[in-house]
């Protein structure tokens, strides 16, 4: 029946020809949804593209959303029973099915675990950007007065305030920060399995949870950040690749090295050699990196989430 070419009527308007291949590319974009009408010649009349099984070849990697038609990866769907639909459009698949009167596949498949509503970021975001960049500061301070006393200048009681004032923002802006990025990394894991859960494997839990546990703190955390990433950023691999995760990470990493070493060095804070000064200026460098890389980030994704659905901010 075919001639390899192909029309499809869209806006009222018919489009051709084009080739199979270019139908089929325009379906999987979306451009194309299966209620389309498409003629070709040889066929009395125009017919959904849907009835054109060469057309319509299935795959294991696509499905349709139930709700508008469109052909989408699966990554970028939840499954509902024999359904599929878009995160955005689950409440609509809800409606749909309840007033069929199909109560069982309502409660079974759309309610409770597997769907899992967006969680706020936005003002929890806010509080750890907050506290991200008094950890800058706090780092700030004690990278200017370390390199002054490298200099040999004469800072006389200052220096010490200016220490003592920096540790207790550290810590204070420390423990803020773990609380509220802990609460962030969350619910943004949650917020990226209601979106993609097949590429969000690591649960909402873990993601926090692995920064405690010895060795694999090394490496599981930035697993659990990497694919909430790649869960919100799916349809922008170009945007997802310009995040500074690994950059990040490093920074993290050789930062707590070195705060580790600087306190096997001065375990009592109160005498500072050439060597010390050294490694605490390094290590105020790598973690202000690392909190610079880390507020692009937070930024980033929970702008990302919003964009998904308003109710995350």
């Amino acid at each position: 029946m075919s001639t390899g070419t192909w029309f499809y009527r869209q806006n009222g308007e018919n489009i051709g020809p084009v080739g199979i291949s270019a139908i089929k590319a325009r379906l999987v974009g979306g451009q194309l949804l299966e209620d389309t009408l498409v003629w070709t010649e040889g066929m009395d009349d125009w017919v959904p593209l849907s009835q054109v099984p060469e057309l319509h070849e299935q795959d294991g990697d696509h499905a349709v959303c139930a709700v508008t038609g469109e052909r989408r990866p699966k990554d970028e769907l939840l499954p509902f029973g024999d359904h599929w639909v878009l995160p955005e459009h689950r409440e609509a698949l809800v409606q749909q099915i309840e007033e069929s009167g199909n109560e069982t596949v309502v409660s079974a498949d759309l309610v409770g675990k597997d769907v899992p509503e967006f969680r706020p970021v936005g003002r929890v975001a806010r509080v750890a950007s907050a506290f991200l960049k008094a950890q800058i500061g706090c780092y700030a301070t004690l990278l200017l007065f370390t390199l002054l006393m490298l200099w040999e200048v004469s800072l006389g009681d200052l220096g010490s305030m200016a220490f003592g004032v920096a540790g207790i923002g550290l810590l204070i802006s420390y423990l803020g920060t773990i609380i509220s990025f802990l609460i962030w990394t969350v619910r943004s894991a949650k917020n990226a399995r209601a979106a993609a859960p097949r590429i969000m494997e690591m649960s909402p839990g873990w993601c926090a949870g692995f920064y405690f546990i010895p060795i694999a703190h090394l490496w599981k955390p930035y697993e659990g950040m990497r694919q909430i990433c790649d869960a919100h950023f799916r349809t922008d691999p170009e945007k997802r690749d310009s995040l500074p995760l690994i950059a990040w990470w490093w920074c993290w990493i050789i930062g707590s090295i070195l705060d580790r070493i600087y306190s096997r060095l001065n375990p009592n804070g109160d005498t500072f050699t050439t060597t010390e000064h050294v490694v605490l200026c390094a290590t105020a460098a790598f973690m202000i990196s690392s909190a610079v890389q880390l507020l692009s980030i937070i930024k980033q994704v929970t702008a990302r989430q919003a964009e998904t659905d308003p109710s995350a901010l």
